[in-house]
């Protein structure tokens, strides 16, 4: 059965392709789900040849199966197919990457520096909450706001003038991974 465009050879190297474009997917932490397009070549073309779409399925239309479908078996790893007149179908996804690395912090500064007020500015790498902790002496005062953001910046209120204030941003992402920055410093205008 000849196979697109190039018979044999064009079924192993969907085979490879499949391979190569799993395993390059599973090296981006964003991308959590992936498809192959499609599982069953063309029925109404009949595997025809020279029709590059008709072919890309998983499966021939007599429902054999290609190369492709046992790089993508042997890339889930999934069991070998039983032995039965029709394979065992699975399904095209990239396992779950969990997101164990906490955001990069970055940009942390204080701006608009008032008598009583002042905004902490910061940046990260991947959405995550913003939160400041600050205090002058004890006990340390906390603000934060849940949304997850990559630029973010709070304003801090009712400080007192001309007073030296230490303070540090932590970020949390939506996998629940913590980051603090390095303590820093800020003093309001007299």
């Amino acid at each position: 059965m000849v196979d697109h465009h190039r018979g044999l050879r064009g079924q192993r190297g969907q085979a490879d392709y499949l391979t190569k474009a799993f395993t390059k997917l599973q090296s981006y932490p964003y991308v959590a789900v992936a498809f192959w397009y499609g599982l069953r070549n063309v029925a109404s073309l009949q595997d025809a040849p020279a029709d590059y779409e008709a072919n890309l399925g998983l499966l021939r239309t007599d429902f054999t199966a290609k190369p492709a479908y046992a790089a993508l078996r042997s890339w889930t790893g999934a069991p070998a197919p039983t032995t039965t007149t029709q394979p065992v179908l699975t399904t095209a996804t990239t396992p779950a990457v969990a997101d164990v690395v906490a955001p990069v912090v970055s940009d942390v500064r204080a701006v608009n520096v008032g008598r009583s007020s002042v905004a902490i500015a910061w940046t990260t790498n991947e959405a995550s909450d913003s939160q400041v902790e600050y205090w002058a002496a004890t006990p340390r005062a906390q603000v934060a706001d849940g949304g997850l953001v990559l630029s973010h910046s709070l304003s801090l209120a009712n400080l007192s003038r001309a007073t030296r204030y230490s303070y540090r941003v932590r970020s949390r992402d939506a996998a629940g991974n913590t980051t603090l920055s390095p303590i820093s410093t800020f003093r309001t205008l007299r």
